[in-house]
């Protein structure tokens, strides 16, 4: 049996493995809002625009940026959306908690 590998003539996002790593993530983001039921109207090229020359700044570390809704209580639309370092989220998710059981 043939082994099977990475197969970019059959990738949505083009052979690139830049663009697929991004579109990889943005499907991921984009089914993480959806799990949380939270409206999702960013298509791929929205996303991109959003994260512009800042992608390879993404991460899970204090000074690293992350995509977030400007409000929470709103979906993820473009005009809804910013990158910030994840801290100020986190920050900020924690108020909105700490405000939800007041």
């Amino acid at each position: 049996m043939p082994k099977r590998g990475p197969r970019p003539s059959s990738w949505r996002s083009g052979p690139d493995p830049v663009q697929h790593k991004k579109y990889r993530a943005w499907i991921q983001q984009k089914n993480q809002a959806q799990f949380r039921r939270e409206p999702w109207d960013l298509n791929f090229e929205d996303w991109l625009d959003l994260w512009g020359t800042d992608y390879e700044r993404r991460g899970r570390l204090a000074n690293d940026l992350c995509l977030t809704r400007l409000d929470l209580e709103l979906g993820w639309t473009k005009d809804n959306c910013t990158l910030m370092e994840r801290r100020e989220h986190m920050r900020r998710c924690g108020e909105r908690k700490h405000n939800e059981n007041v």
